[in-house]
This record gives C-alpha cells, sequence and structure tokens, in this order.
C-alpha cells in the first residue's frame, strides 16, 4: 500500500488522505462542471448505486460531515415530533457531536446501557435466548450495548405521564461500529430495528464506520458484506454512510428509504445550509467510493491492520467484542512520550483515565488504522509499545480483556475480564 498517499499516522482514520481514485474523480468532475444542487448525472448514478446496494429503491443525499447526515436524519425522522432518541452508550452523536442533535436534529439523545453492573444475569441472558449463542448474550450484557429488552424497560418506566413536560421517545439510533470499535451482529440490529417499530419509533443507524463492520473477516467476501448490511437495514429508516474515516473526506452520503420523508429531508438539507450548489464534486466522490467495492477494500485493510497491531501485542481476542480498526492500549505518559519521540505521527489518541483500574500505570490510549497504514509502520508501534508497556489490554468500558500473565503480576487470579 506504499505510495505517495501513505501515512502512519495513528491519532484517528480521519487524518487519512484522499484515495487515489477518488481525488481523481473529484478532479474529473470540476473539469467540466455539472448542473448545480444535486440534479446532475454522478447525483443520479450514486442514487443507482446505492439502490444496487441495498437491493431495493433507495434516496440519497451527500452531506460534508457525518454529524449533520445523522441529525438531519433525526430531524427528517421525527416528522414534527420533540422527543428523545434512544442510544446506546457508545454512540457518535452523544459523545462528540457537540449540541448538534438538539439544535439541528431537534432531539435529545437519552443513553441507555445493558445491564449497568456488567454482570450477566439470568434476565439479561433471556432476552438473547432466541440468538442461541452465549457468545451474544455475554457480549451484549458485558460490553453494554444496546438491547431490546433494556429499551423496553426503559420506555415502561421511564416516559412521561404528562407530555407538556417531558420528552417522549421517538427514535432508537445505533453507531456500527460504535465508537469503541464494537459492532452489532446483524441479528442483533434486526431484533432492535423490531423493536423501534413494535413501539412506533424510527430506527437510525449512524454507520461512519459501517464499512469497517462489514469486513471482519480475514478475507474480504463483497457479497458476504453486503448481504450483511441489508439484513442489518432491511427494517431500517435511514443510514449514513460514512467516507470521511475511510479515504473519502468531505463525502458521507444520508440513505432513506420513503420517497416522501426524503422530499422533507431535501427541505431540511437547504434550509440548514448542508446542500451546496456544487454537489455534483461530493456525488462523483461517492461513485467512485462505492464503485468495485473501494469502501469494502479500504476498511478491510484498516481492520487487517488493526488485527496486525493487536497479535503483535499479544492482546487477547476478546469473546465479548468484535472489534474493528481500534486498538486500545494502557500506556504511561511517559511510554507515549517515547513513542512520539520515535515518530510523531504515531501520537494516539486519549480515551481515557486509568485512575479507576487500580492496576494500571497510565491511562488507555486508542491507535485507529486507516485505507492507508503500512505494514511496516504497525510493526514498529508494535515493537515501541511492547517496550514502554508493561500491561497490553483491549479496553471495553466496564469490560477489559487483558493479558492473563500481567493479571496475574498485579495480584489478580480472576478470569481475563475486569469490570470498572
Amino acid at each position: 500500500m506504499k505510495s505517495a498517499y501513505s501515512s502512519p499516522m495513528f491519532l484517528s482514520d480521519n487524518t487519512a488522505p484522499m484515495h487515489p481514485a477518488i481525488n481523481e474523480a473529484a478532479f474529473n468532475a470540476n473539469a467540466k462542471g455539472s448542473p448545480p444542487y444535486g440534479d446532475d448525472e454522478h447525483t443520479k448514478e450514486l442514487q443507482a448505486i446505492i439502490s444496487n446496494i441495498f437491493d431495493r429503491e433507495s434516496f440519497v443525499l451527500p452531506i460534508g460531515t457525518g454529524t449533520a447526515a445523522n441529525c438531519l436524519a433525526f430531524r427528517t425522522l421525527a416528522a414534527g415530533r420533540n422527543g428523545t432518541v434512544i442510544s446506546g452508550e457508545e454512540i457518535h452523536t452523544a459523545t462528540h457531536e457537540g449540541m448538534a442533535p438538539e439544535l439541528l436534529g431537534g432531539v435529545r439523545i437519552q443513553q441507555i446501557v445493558s445491564n449497568p453492573g456488567g454482570g450477566v444475569t439470568r434476565h439479561s441472558i433471556s432476552v438473547h435466548s432466541k440468538f442461541n449463542s452465549v457468545h451474544a448474550q455475554r457480549r451484549a450484557t458485558i460490553n453494554r450495548m444496546l438491547i431490546p429488552e433494556n429499551i423496553r424497560e426503559f420506555l415502561g418506566s421511564k416516559q412521561p405521564v404528562d407530555l407538556r413536560h417531558g420528552a417522549p421517545a421517538i427514535g432508537i439510533s445505533i453507531s456500527q461500529a460504535d465508537e469503541q470499535g464494537r459492532v452489532y451482529e446483524p441479528e442483533e440490529v434486526e431484533a432492535l430495528a423490531q423493536t423501534a417499530r413494535e413501539h412506533n419509533l424510527f430506527f437510525h443507524i449512524d454507520g461512519a464506520r459501517i464499512a469497517n463492520a462489514l469486513t471482519l473477516d480475514t478475507e474480504l467476501n463483497e457479497d458476504k458484506s453486503i448481504q450483511g448490511l441489508r439484513q442489518q437495514t432491511a427494517k431500517a429508516d435511514s443510514i449514513c454512510i460514512g467516507g470521511g474515516k475511510n479515504g473519502c473526506p468531505g463525502a458521507d452520503v444520508l440513505v432513506l428509504f420513503d420517497r416522501g420523508k426524503f422530499d422533507i429531508l431535501q427541505n431540511h438539507a437547504k434550509s440548514f445550509g448542508h446542500v451546496p450548489a456544487n454537489l455534483y464534486e461530493s456525488s462523483a466522490k461517492l461513485v467512485s467510493y462505492f464503485k468495485n467495492g473501494l469502501w469494502l477494500k479500504n476498511a478491510h485493510h484498516a481492520n487487517k491492520m488493526a488485527a496486525l497491531l493487536r497479535e503483535k501485542i499479544a492482546q487477547h481476542e476478546d469473546d465479548n467484542a468484535v472489534i474493528a480498526n481500534q486498538v486500545f492500549v494502557g500506556l504511561s505518559q511517559d511510554a507515549v512520550s517515547k513513542i512520539v519521540e520515535e515518530n510523531s505521527a504515531y501520537q494516539p489518541y486519549a480515551w481515557m483515565s486509568g485512575d479507576k483500574f487500580e492496576w494500571l500505570e497510565g491511562d488507555i490510549y486508542r491507535f485507529v488504522m486507516s485505507w492507508n497504514t503500512e505494514e511496516e509502520h504497525v510493526l514498529r508501534l508494535a515493537k515501541l509499545i511492547q517496550e514502554n508497556s508493561r500491561l497490553l489490554f483491549h479496553t471495553h468500558h466496564p469490560g477489559i480483556c487483558v493479558n492473563d500473565g500481567d493479571l496475574k503480576a498485579a495480584g489478580y487470579t480472576t478470569p481475563s475480564l475486569v469490570f470498572a
């Protein structure tokens, strides 16, 4: 993957440059110009491509940022209702999008978690019994991901009796993958979408890293990835597919499956300043992004590089969390300084204070792999981490998968899951 577009930056996948094929598509689109506001051949082609991917009529609007795409979806699907959108604990709209859900989306994000105590209970397991999978049962509860029963409990106990004084639930939104790289299984997404329908709530998927969520296998299988996407969105009202974190900066696409709602979306988007005259440029970039499976190829490479880093630093593969292109490591500030001194581009993102973990001397840092991450930089980073870190682990608040040897050295005799 070595080229002029290569970069070793691990701070986030949104630091990666535009893929050369997408860059070329943008240049060509601007070389001749097109009709404005989406009445161009590129936008029409994009809609045809997306409809083919989902195998049903789809309506698309390129949006410059994922924040705007998510919030415009909320405003459109709320259909004039003022209320709450239920989400899991680690959803981007609640943790990294400021007041945008309220100001642009017109909704309040209500985060609820699965079994806050962190343990598996008979009640929580029964919720997932239809999946017939201990893996799914434990993952949903230990890693605090959204599950249908917690939604039903919230709807049964937290809804305002007097609507004049409260904000009733009007929708459900998940991030796929979420902020810690965890991925919902297709059956879990289906169950959440069905729960939304049962309670007359809309269902939205923030797919900023949906391509990473679809390409977790060792070998890329594009047909399987597309089938997985169709399964997850069969009962969804909208999905935002990210480009900005996957080689197509400045171009996400908001997809709806209802023509009437799409007409409303276009009005909202224009009213809030999110329909540029030269929309054709974003559409041209996205056509290149989706054509020939480039979006899946880019994400699969990033996932492979993350798996390589986990392998080289001897992290356990957490049975309770399917991880995409992010790696979380416990490091002291001194260790981070030594890593950055070696290469300033290796700067990680400071994710969480380590104060709550008595066995951790340092904080939790996130390293993110991108479409252009090179193996040589991953191997060098792994060596630096091994040289400068005593404890290596996945972190999934509150479940943390650590090296068993390190646990024993720290005085723990419990299994590799440690609860905050």
